[in-house]
Formats: structure tokens, sequence, C-alpha cells
């Protein structure tokens, strides 16, 4: 049996059955045991802890397994809990229970380590999930010499800021 959140339910919950199989949903404290209400959705990434530059293109992922979380879903770009930005307002959900959407972090964005990425659900909207904390740093640049060796021979090549 699969329990879809709906709009005023709260973790945590129990469900209950009588004995001709009825079932409910009922606050923790009427009853004993107690399980969570998830959301079908996951973002997958970025993870939190991970640390992803500005001015480089990034996958977010997500998964829902097999649930109906319709056609299409938000992302919101999100710092120390608060909106920064919409990255995209109807993105496509995914196929077989994972999606995908590819964004470049803008060089205007503030650095910080407090960053998440919320998705929602475009025709459920009580189906979201946030991810963990990411680090968003300055922009990638890379410098310096590096020796390649062809046949014993020795080509430095020089690279910066690529």
């Amino acid at each position: 049996m699969q329990i879809t959140p709906q709009s005023g339910f709260e973790a945590p919950y129990t469900v209950t059955t009588d004995a001709y199989g009825n079932w409910q949903m009922v606050p923790l404290d009427s009853v004993s045991g107690q399980f969570g209400i998830s959301s079908p959705l996951t973002v997958t990434a970025p993870t939190g802890g991970s640390a992803w530059s500005k001015g480089i293109t990034r996958s977010i992922s997500w998964n829902y397994g097999y649930a109906d979380i319709g056609y299409w879903v938000k992302i919101e770009l999100l710092k120390g809990g608060v909106l920064v930005s919409t990255l995209s307002e109807s993105c496509v959900a995914g196929a077989n229970g994972v999606g995908s959407f590819d964004w470049t972090p803008s060089a205007e964005l503030t650095e910080g380590t407090d960053y998440q990425v919320r998705m929602t659900s475009g025709t459920y909207p009580n189906i979201t999930n946030v991810s963990g904390n990411f680090i968003l740093s300055g922009n990638f640049t890379a410098g310096g010499t590096v020796t390649i060796r062809y046949n014993g021979e020795a080509s430095p090549i020089t690279a910066t800021n690529v």
C-alpha cells in the first residue's frame, strides 16, 4: 500500500485498520506505534556537503520511484532557507522514476555553504523535497604547468584560467 501525503497531514501519523480491513490515518498520540510520511520525490543532487562552482554546468537530479508526481516539477534555489530564484517553473518530471535538469550557477550568486534546491510537483504541490545544504563557490579556475611524457620525451603544457 502506498500512502501519499495530503494537505493538512503532518508526520508522525499511524495507520489503523479495523476487523474488516478498513484503514485510516490518525495522529500518533491516539494510538501506539508511528511512521513518518515522506515525499515520493527525492533530490539526489546536489547532495548535502557537495561543492558546486559558479560558471560550471552541473545536473540537478531527483528520483520519484514509480509514484505519480505529475508531468512537470518546479525547481527553486534557496539560500539559508530563503528563495533566491526559480531555476525552472515547469521542468519535465522525468522518465522511469528519475529526472534531471542542467544548471549553470550564475557568477552573480553570492558564495555560501547554505544553498539548497527545492523540487515541487507542478500537479501536486504538497509533493516536495529539499536537498541538503551544498556549497557554492567562486568561478572555477585552474592554472599551472603540466608535463606530459611521450616515449620518454617531456612536453610542458601551461594552462591558465581554463
